[in-house]
Parts: structure tokens; sequence; C-alpha cells
């Protein structure tokens, strides 16, 4: 895998395309995470539309494993969540209903999120009540809580997410040893997302160098206007 001097020095071949001021490691390190950022969020938000996305965004992605056991309802998030993807929970019926015996164990493959604003609407709406067939998730703090309704008790709860996104940093130091890790860490991502942030990163650089000399003609020319 690419390490963040590889990356470095593949930004500053994008930026030997354009008229750009000397590219410094500190520099790096701010427009390539920030483009890390903006990469896994566009992707996100279309991870269950495009293909192409889930593959992208899979190098990130994380199940828990074994499922995390409910208490109330209510289970706290892994230590490096990020964004929620899907989410499963297993549940036991406490009544007979319907096919369901009395201690039957259903897995409820897809639960959709109920956002905090939606829930009293929820609970006086009686068609959209939580029930076993129109179980909801939703997030508080660092908790996540599950509601599939009076006649169900939620068991486990199994999360697909994002993880909290790698920081990838190069020293600025040229006393330090690149070969260490700590100074000089590796890019965990498949090589064809790596030249996008590559680019990315050369993107960034640019637009905020342009927006500082925009400022900088703007300054000069209500200067001159005084």
């Amino acid at each position: 895998m690419a390490k963040a001097l590889d990356a470095y020095k593949a930004v500053q071949h994008e930026l030997d395309k354009h008229a750009s001021p000397t590219f410094e490691p500190e520099q790096f390190n701010h427009f390539f995470n920030s483009g890390v950022e903006e990469y896994f969020a566009e992707n996100y938000a279309r991870y269950d539309v495009l293909q192409k996305d889930v593959d992208d965004v899979r190098s990130v992605v994380k199940t828990t494993d074994p499922p995390l056991a409910l208490t109330d309802k209510k289970v706290a998030l892994p230590a490096d969540y990020r964004h929620i993807l899907r989410v499963h929970v297993l549940g036991k019926f406490t009544q007979k209903v319907g096919r369901f015996a009395l201690n039957e164990e259903f897995l409820f493959k897809r639960v959709e999120r109920r956002l905090s604003d939606e829930q009293g609407y929820r609970e006086e709406n009686f068609y959209l009540r939580a029930s076993h067939r129109s179980p909801y998730y939703e997030l508080e703090g660092g908790n996540i809580i599950v509601d599939i309704g009076p006649k169900v008790t939620p068991l486990t709860v199994t999360i697909q997410y994002i993880k909290t996104l790698p920081v990838i940093y190069l020293s600025p130091n040229p006393a330090d040893d690149l070969n260490q890790e700590a100074y000089n860490t590796t890019i965990p991502f498949p090589t064809h997302v790596y030249y996008e942030l590559v680019r990315k990163c050369a993107d960034l650089f640019i637009e905020n160098i342009e927006s500082q000399r925009l400022a900088g003609r703007l300054q000069l020319k209500q200067m001159r206007a005084e």
C-alpha cells in the first residue's frame, strides 16, 4: 500500500501542472485528510445506490461480530463508529402473533432509522408505530436504541457501519525517520481510491490558493480605491 510520502510526491506532481506555490508537508496533512473526509462523505451518501460507491467505501466498512446484546432496547455504539449503513435486529416474540409462536426468535434483516423529532409523531400515528412489521432504531448520544413494538423483545443488534477514518500523517521534520509508521502512515485504501484522493487533495489546495489570491486582489483594489 502507498504511504503518506508517496501521496505527498503524487500531489506535488499534480500541482506541477498549475502555477501554485510550494506545497509543504503541513499543508499535505491538512488537505489530504480534508479530501478523505469529503470523499467518504460523498460516497457514504450514495452507498445503497451505486455498486462502485459500495466498493469504494468498503475499505472503511465494518460489521459488529458478534452481535451486540441489547439491554432495555439499548446498547452503546462501537468505539470506532462514524456512520451507520445497515442495522439487523434479532428479537423474541413475547406472545403468539400470526405464524410466530411465543418465545420464537426472528431476525429483522433491515431496520429503518427513526429520527429523534419523529418519535412523538410516530407514537401518536397508529399506522407508523413501531411493530414487528415496522421496526425502528434511533441514535441517542453514543447509543443505538431499537424499537420493534410491544409484542417483541429485541435481543441483539448487528450494525454495519463506516468506522472512524484514519488520519494520514507525514512528518514535516526532515530529521524524523520516515521508515517509522508514526511519521509516514500507510494509506489503507484501494489503489483507485488512493489516486482519487491525490487529485482531490491537489484540487482543495488549488481552490484554497485561488481564494487567497482573490481575497488579496480585492483587498488591494479596496486600498487603491481609498
